[in-house]
């Protein structure tokens, strides 16, 4: 009985040591004389893993000699446990057909483990041949568990194996193909900056520690007009390539380490905004290239779908013009000349097409119907431009460079005259200049549909459009507004000083002209954004 207890104190104590740790407390005189060299592994237990075809498997081993004494020399060895013995102590117990790992299948480095005077510690090794476990597992049974047993094994009367610690039991898994990919399949990036960084990862599938080291690089796929082309097949968007000379690729390589815990790690890519064509949606498609390891398996690839931010565009008031622009005097109403600036009977400038720009709801731009004669007895010009085709009252903004992909924001105005009584109802969105020898209309907006806002000082903001072909110049065409109509009569809602000649301004026994005068309008500012 006292020598149980000596023994499970002893190997209890020693079990807690570390293989290079001297003993603090000098157990001499507390153990029996052949408890003063124990020998035992450090990783001793059940290890299960998979191992990979493609990838060297390697398992190290630590062998311990612990003691009251150091000094003292032990001698042991490793062996490869018998089937029968695989059988008695773990089969039949835990109800599992392990069989033993056929020889051709692993080499152990070492077998014969001598410690001199003073050593706590030896390593070895054991390596796993996967290829020729191809041919072991491919006839396996499922219900078979493959398994490599070591047991240390004292070689003099001296020395006492551990029996809780005597034993590093592997046991395989799984035969499979260790495959670097990336974390994500597709990404979506907007440039907004003049140059966009995004993070590419990739990661060793179904590892925890990295089983060697490994580089590989980020790159333009080399199938890219190929996948794009397929990609496009079932996307609602139809993508263009993204150029090469507007990428900037990472030299540094993705770099994985033995032994390692983290099995991620990821690359920085650069897009230049100035280097893309930008009227569209871009598809950059990447592969993993040139492993370190050829025998290693490369995922799919990434799709990173590209958008180019739209940047306001700076608007100064000599881009515009229009002959629809009011240019009134207070006594003579002949013809009109958008280019002008003049204050009307109220006072306001709303032809200066600086209103539009100066982020200011009170003053605004409008357009104007022009006639000739006597305020009594007013004609319609016969060559007014906005009674032919197309309808409507407009301005254009000359950009003075090409664009195709764009959209505009405009505002109603806070306090004018006629009160919300010129807000537009239908806008089309014309474009020429560039590609374009005619007006060619791009978008058509209306109240209803849009959400065109028909009150005062409201804000509108269109969706995304991109033209055909590029184009210089962009006409805001307006043939439908918001009026309050009596009796066939416009009606100005309050008393103003355009409230004497409403009727004869807006009011023309023509239907046609009465629906064109219909479309004057006044805005109070407007953005346009593109690329």
């Amino acid at each position: 009985m006292k020598r149980t207890i000596y023994m499970i104190l002893g190997l209890a104590a020693l079990a807690a040591m570390s293989c290079n740790e001297k003993p603090e407390v000098n157990y001499e005189g507390l153990f029996p004389e052949e408890y003063h060299k124990v020998v035992y592994f450090k990783e001793s237990g059940k290890d299960e893993f998979d191992v990979f075809t493609n990838a060297i498997c390697v398992k190290d081993f630590t062998i311990c000699k612990a003691g009251s004494d150091p000094a003292l020399a032990a001698d042991c060895r490793l062996d490869v446990m018998t089937q029968e013995r695989l059988d008695s102590l773990y089969s039949i117990p835990e109800a599992t057909a392990y069989k033993l790992l056929p020889e051709s299948t692993y080499t152990i480095s070492e077998t014969s483990f001598p410690f001199a005077s003073g050593e706590t510690w030896k390593t070895g090794r054991v390596t796993f041949h996967p290829k020729a476990m191809v041919d072991v597992f491919a006839d396996k049974p499922d219900s078979l568990v493959y398994a490599l047993p070591l047991e240390v094994v004292a070689l003099d009367e001296t020395t006492v194996v551990n029996p809780g610690k005597n034993v590093i039991f592997y046991r395989i898994s799984s035969l499979s193909e260790l495959v670097l990919s990336f974390t994500a399949q597709s990404q979506s990036l907007l440039v907004s900056d003049d140059i966009a960084y995004f993070d590419v990862a990739a990661k060793l599938e179904n590892v925890d520690v990295i089983p060697m080291d490994l580089t590989c690089k980020v790159v333009y796929s080399a199938d890219a007009e190929e996948l794009l082309a397929q990609y496009n097949d079932t996307s609602a968007v139809d993508y263009a390539l993204i150029p090469k000379e507007a990428l900037l690729m990472p030299e540094k390589l993705l770099t994985y380490v033995e032994g390692e815990s983290v099995v991620t790690d990821n690359v920085e890519v650069g897009i230049v905004k100035s280097a893309v064509d930008k009227a569209y949606s871009y598809f950059l498609p990447l592969e993993l290239s040139e492993c370190s390891d050829s025998d290693i398996v490369l995922g799919n690839g990434q799709t990173v779908l590209v958008e180019l931010a739209l940047d306001q565009i700076p608007l100064t008031a000599d881009m515009f013009s229009s002959t629809h622009g009011q240019v009134v005097s207070p006594d003579t109403y002949k013809g009109h000349d958008g280019n002008l600036t003049r204050t009307d009977n109220c006072g306001q400038k709303n032809n200066d097409f600086a209103n539009l720009l100066d982020g200011k709801r009170t003053t605004f731009w409008s357009s104007w119907r022009q006639y000739v004669g006597e305020p009594s007895a007013r004609t319609w010009p016969a060559d007014d431009p906005s009674v032919t085709t197309p309808p409507g009252y407009w301005f254009d903004v000359d950009l003075g460079k090409e664009m195709r992909k764009f959209y505009i924001s405009y505002s109603t105005t806070k306090n004018q005259y006629e009160l919300d009584n010129s807000c537009p109802r239908g806008i089309f969105i014309d474009v020429n200049g560039g590609e374009y020898t005619e007006w060619t209309t791009v978008a058509r907006l209306l109240d209803d549909v849009d959400g065109l806002p028909l009150e005062l000082d409201k804000d509108f903001v269109s969706e995304v459009y991109v033209a055909d072909k590029s184009f210089t110049k962009l006409r805001f065409r307006v043939d439908k507004a918001k009026y309050d109509v009596k009796d066939g009569k416009v009606r100005v809602a309050t008393p103003g000083c355009f409230q004497a000649n409403q009727d004869l301004w807006f009011n023309n026994p023509s239907a046609s002209r009465a629906t064109y005068n219909m479309a004057y309008f006044s805005i109070s500012e407007f953005g346009l954004y593109g690329i």
